[in-house]
């Protein structure tokens, strides 16, 4: 914590080669265990903190700017956080203190010069001069601020600068690849997750997003090995789970799907997405009443949604609550192909078990949801 005191006061002085997150957990700098190799970084801040109380306790104006900047900086630095980021960020506030302080200096020693000088025209020269000296600044300081805004403009450009200026900033490579992942370019994103992943192997966040990276591109049993080194880690690691009941559900293993899925729910129980996850594996499994359970909680959670509303309809079809499921089937608006077909073998199974007039009437909610216009 001293050393990066001492480098936060650098950046006060000094706002070059700026960054949004210097590293994790310690801002790549090694953490310093021995106290012999403390003392070079502790010793200057203790005696910037012992001159600061005593100014303060002497009713000194710098004293009191001194003591506000460790004021300002100690709740960011003391409370543990989960992320416990060093970053240029936590000093917007502090700074002020020592920039008011560092400004009554420079008055007080321009002060002292032109007392010392005590010639008129001279003096108006270095007021000249100290105007100039202000307007430069100013220009200089604001055109930096635009252009570091343009950093903060898009969240991925953002974190890909933050892997450009902090190689071995595992959070910032997995950040980047995270985005990628969203934005579906999953082969872009598998270059940034390894880079986190070599930086911290026990990052269970970035596993998870390199397993949902190599699933997505077919590499199921890696990103399987994956999930499960995120769990190790982080066994409340919810996405961890989801992913897993995915690639069961993909690979027809319908009971593992559904232990995955509650796995996930035990963690956050208004997951919309593990309440689809267990809502399909126990329709595949036969399980309707658990399934009708976990189907409305899907549309609880998530929202009117055409997926969970037809799965719902089918499954009050199925298990005999036929006006229930038509009421369902009829909240629809729209359908893609797939659930048209799907809905199409229903009826043809009503059908085959005697009831037609059933059928009928699915295969009326068919043709209304194919004349519905795209995009209602």
């Amino acid at each position: 914590m001293s050393r990066l005191q001492l480098e936060y006061l650098k950046l006060i002085f000094w706002p070059a080669d700026l960054c949004l997150d210097f590293g994790y957990p310690d801002a790549g700098i090694p953490i310093i265990r021995d106290l012999w190799h403390c003392l070079p970084y502790a010793l200057p801040m203790a005696a910037i903190l012992a001159v600061s109380i005593w100014l303060a306790w002497r009713r000194a104006a710098a004293g009191f700017l001194a003591c506000g900047y460790f004021l300002l900086l100690a709740p960011s630095s003391i409370i543990p956080l989960k992320a416990n980021m060093a970053a240029e960020h936590r000093l917007y506030l502090a700074s002020a203190a020592v920039l008011v302080l560092a400004f009554m200096g420079f008055l007080r020693l321009i002060a002292w010069i032109k007392l010392r000088i005590g010639n008129s025209r001279t003096v108006l020269r270095i007021n000249m001069g100290v105007v100039l000296l202000f307007i430069a600044l100013a220009m200089a300081l604001g055109g930096s601020t635009r252009l570091r805004n343009r950093d903060y403009a898009d969240e991925l450009g953002m974190w890909r600068k933050v892997s450009l200026q902090r190689p071995d900033n595992a959070r910032a490579n997995n950040n980047v690849g995270y985005l990628l992942l969203q934005r579906e370019q999953y082969g872009s994103a598998l270059p940034f997750l390894e880079k986190a992943l070599a930086c911290m192997p026990l990052y269970a966040d970035a596993h998870n997003n390199y397993g949902f990276a190599l699933a997505r591109i077919g590499r199921q049993e890696e990103a399987v090995r994956h999930f499960g080194l995120s769990l190790e880690v982080n066994p409340r690691q919810s996405g961890a789970h989801l992913n897993l009941s995915d690639i069961m559900l993909g690979a027809q293993c319908f009971p593992e799907a559904a232990a995955e899925a509650r796995a996930a729910l035990d963690i956050d129980a208004r997951n919309p997405e593990a309440w689809a996850n267990l809502c399909k594996a126990l329709m595949a499994m036969g399980s309707y009443p658990e399934a009708e359970t976990a189907c409305v909680r899907w549309l609880e959670n998530g929202g009117e949604n055409s997926y969970a509303r037809i799965n719902l309809g089918v499954i009050l079809l199925k298990t005999g609550q036929h006006a229930a499921g038509l009421a369902e089937l009829r909240k629809m608006r729209e359908l893609d192909s797939r659930s048209l077909k799907f809905l199409a073998n229903l009826a043809q199974e009503l059908d085959q078990g005697g009831n037609s007039g059933i059928a009928a009437a699915v295969r009326q909610e068919i043709a209304r949801l194919r004349v519905q216009p795209e995009g209602r």
